[in-house]
C-alpha cells in the first residue's frame, strides 16, 4: 500500500510501476499560504513485509493577483480591486490600508481600502488609485506585497496585469447645435454625429450611452444613438438630440460613457452644445377663394380640389382664406379654430385683427415646435390692411408677412405676342431657345398706379424676370415687353406658376397663370415594318407652334 501526505492531508493518488521506477502522481492540497510544505510517500511491500518512506519538501507560491477592472486612464485616478491569495496568517493580519503596498508600473499607488485579509476563502482584497505619471500607456505589471510590521522577509509578493489606456475625446460635433425641440436640419430631422477618439473596439450599441447634461439643470437627458462606425483611430456616433423644452437658450455637454464588461466605463465629454429657440417663419402665402370646411384649404396644390390659389396675393372686396405655413410654431393643436386666448391672429396694417378659422396641418413637429398651416377668413378693402403680422402667441414674437400683395380685380393683363401685337397663351419655353431669350409682352388693363416713369416688377412664382421695359402705354393701359426665367431644370412636360406684374411698392399688382412648356422628350425611335422610316415617339404633342409666339424649334429642342 502506499500513502501521500501533504503537509499534514492525505491525498488521492495514481502510480505506474515499471520494475525499476515508481512514479507517483497527486494533486497538491490547498492552502492559504506560499510557502514550503513538507511531503512523505510511505509504501508498505506485503510480501516482503518491509515499509519504505520517502519525505521531499514542495514549494507552493503565490498565485497571481486578480486586478478589477482590467484597465484605467493614463492620466492615473482610477479605482482598482486587487485581489490576492496566498497570504495565510500575514492575510489574516490585514486591517488597515498602511497593511498593504501596491505599486503599478514602477510608481507607488494609493491603497484606499482593505476590503477584507484572509477570511475570504484566503485572500487579501484591497481597493487601490492608480498613479498618475508621464509616459503611462499600454500594458504593465503591477504587484501588491504586505507591509514590513506585517512580514519582514519582504518574499511576500502578488503580481497581476494592468493596460493604460488614453481617454476618448470628442473631436467634433456636427452639428453643435439644434432646437430647444431637439431639430437639427439633418435628414432624419434630430440627429447629429459625434467624433470620437481613442475609442475601443464595440461590438454593440448597448455598450454605448450618450446622454446631455443640460447647464442649470440638475439631471442628464439620454440620446437614442443610432448608428456607429469606425474609421482609422475615430469612431462617429449618430445620435437623437433630445428636446429640453422651454423657451429659453441653454448650452450642454455631451457625455459618451463606454462600458464593456471586465474593463473600466470610459467617458468622453464634449462641447458646448446650444440648444436655442427657433424663430418662426412664414414660408409660404397662399389664397383661396373658397375652402371646404371639413378639409384643408389646399390639397395637392388645389383649392377645393380645381382652383389653383393665389401665392402672395389677395384681391381687394373679395372675401376668401388667406392660408400661412409657418415655420417653427409652438404649441398649437391640429384642428383647432376660433378666437381663443394666446392663438393665433392676423393683424392686419390697420390693426384690424382675424382670428385663426383653422389650424389646418402639423409638420416636422420637435418638442412643441412644428411646421403649421395656418388659415384666416379674410376680406380686405383696402391698400392699407396688405401689411400684417401674424401674432402667433404670448410666448413668441410676431411674424412679419413679407411679399403680401392686394390688388384690384378690375385690373387684368393679357399676355400678347411680340411680334403681331394679337392676344395669346400664357405660356412659353422653360429653357431659352437662345441666348436673347423668349419675350413676350403683357398688356395691363385697368387703374394700375405706376409712379412716374415707374418700370414695375414681373415675377414667375419664385423667378423673377431678367428684363422688363415699358413698351407702349394708353389711356388705361400699358404694355411691358418681358423676357422669361430660362434654364429651369423642369422636369414636368408642364408646369403652372403665378405670373405676378407688381409696382414697386406693392400698392397695385395684377397677376395670371403662366405655364412653363418643356421641350418633348423622345420616347422611342424604331424603323416602321417595311424598314423605309424612322417612327419617333414624343412623350407630348409636337404640333404646337402656334400655341405661343415662337419657332417649333423652340419647343423641339
Amino acid at each position: 500500500g502506499l500513502t501521500v501526505l501533504f503537509g499534514s492531508s492525505s491525498l488521492l493518488w495514481s502510480a505506474a510501476d515499471t520494475g525499476k521506477l515508481l512514479a507517483v502522481t497527486f494533486t497538491p492540497a490547498p492552502t492559504s499560504a506560499a510557502g514550503t510544505v513538507p511531503v512523505s510517500l510511505n509504501a508498505a511491500s506485503r510480501s516482503l513485509k518491509h515499509n519504505s518512506t520517502l519525505d521531499f519538501n514542495f514549494m507552493l507560491t503565490t498565485p497571481p493577483a486578480v486586478a478589477s477592472p482590467l484597465d484605467g486612464s493614463s492620466v492615473g485616478g482610477s479605482l482598482i480591486t486587487i485581489t490576492a491569495y496566498g497570504w495565510g496568517d500575514v492575510g489574516a493580519r490585514v486591517s488597515n490600508s498602511s497593511d498593504v503596498l501596491v505599486n503599478v508600473s514602477s510608481l507607488r499607488a494609493q491603497v484606499v481600502s482593505v476590503v477584507n485579509g484572509s477570511g475570504n476563502g484566503g485572500a487579501v482584497v484591497v481597493v487601490a488609485r492608480t498613479p498618475s505619471g508621464a509616459g503611462l500607456s499600454g500594458s504593465v505589471q503591477g504587484s501588491m506585497w504586505p507591509s514590513q510590521a506585517l512580514d519582514s522577509s519582504g518574499s511576500l509578493v502578488s503580481s497581476f496585469s494592468w493596460t493604460y489606456y488614453d481617454p476618448p475625446t470628442v473631436v467634433s460635433i456636427s452639428p453643435a447645435n439644434a432646437t430647444v425641440g431637439g431639430f437639427t436640419g439633418s435628414s432624419d430631422g434630430n440627429s447629429i454625429v459625434l467624433a470620437v477618439s481613442n475609442m475601443p473596439s464595440l461590438g454593440s450599441l448597448n455598450q454605448l450611452q450618450v446622454s446631455f447634461r443640460v447647464n442649470g439643470s440638475s439631471s442628464s437627458l439620454k440620446a437614442p444613438l443610432v448608428s456607429f462606425r469606425s474609421s482609422l483611430d475615430t469612431t462617429y456616433l449618430t445620435v437623437s438630440v433630445p428636446a429640453i423644452g422651454g423657451l429659453a437658450n441653454r448650452t450642454a455637454q455631451i457625455d459618451v460613457k463606454v462600458s464593456i464588461a471586465g474593463f473600466e466605463t470610459r467617458v468622453a465629454t464634449g462641447g458646448p452644445f446650444l440648444f436655442y429657440v427657433p424663430t418662426p417663419v412664414v414660408q409660404s402665402i397662399r389664397y383661396c377663394s373658397s375652402c371646404y370646411p371639413g378639409q384643408r384649404c389646399v390639397v395637392n396644390g388645389r383649392c377645393q380640389g380645381t382652383e389653383v390659389p393665389l401665392v402672395s396675393r389677395i384681391p381687394f372686396n373679395q372675401p376668401g382664406y388667406l392660408v400661412l405655413s409657418v415655420k417653427n410654431a409652438y404649441n398649437l393643436t391640429l384642428g383647432e379654430a376660433g378666437p381663443k386666448l394666446g392663438k393665433p391672429r392676423l393683424q392686419l396694417g390697420d390693426n384690424s385683427l382675424v382670428d385663426l378659422w383653422r389650424v389646418s396641418s402639423l409638420s416636422d413637429s420637435y418638442g412643441g415646435f412644428s411646421t403649421a398651416s395656418l388659415e384666416f377668413a379674410v376680406n380686405v378693402s383696402n391698400s392699407s390692411q396688405c401689411t400684417s403680422v401674424v401674432l402667433l402667441n404670448s410666448l413668441q414674437a410676431s411674424v412679419f408677412i413679407s411679399g403680401l400683395v392686394c390688388f384690384d380685380t378690375t385690373v387684368s393683363v393679357q399676355c400678347r405676342s411680340v411680334t403681331t401685337g394679337n392676344v395669346s397663351s400664357c405660356a412659353g419655353p422653360a429653357v431659352a431657345q437662345d441666348a436673347q431669350g423668349y419675350f413676350f409682352i403683357a398688356r395691363v388693363v385697368g387703374p394700375f398706379v405706376r409712379n412716374g416713369g415707374e418700370v414695375p416688377g414681373v415675377a414667375f412664382g419664385s423667378k423673377v424676370s431678367p428684363m422688363v421695359s415699358v413698351v407702349a402705354s394708353g389711356a388705361n393701359f400699358f404694355d411691358l415687353k418681358v423676357r422669361t426665367p430660362s434654364n429651369l431644370g423642369q422636369s414636368a412636360i408642364s408646369a403652372d406658376v403665378a405670373m405676378v406684374v407688381s409696382s414697386a411698392d406693392g400698392t397695385s399688382s395684377v397677376g395670371t397663370t403662366w405655364t412653363f412648356w418643356r421641350a418633348p422628350a423622345i420616347v422611342s425611335a424604331v424603323f416602321d415594318t417595311y424598314g423605309t422610316r424612322v417612327v419617333v415617339t414624343f412623350d407630348q404633342a409636337t404640333n404646337q407652334g402656334a400655341s405661343v409666339d415662337m419657332k417649333c424649334t423652340g419647343l423641339l429642342s
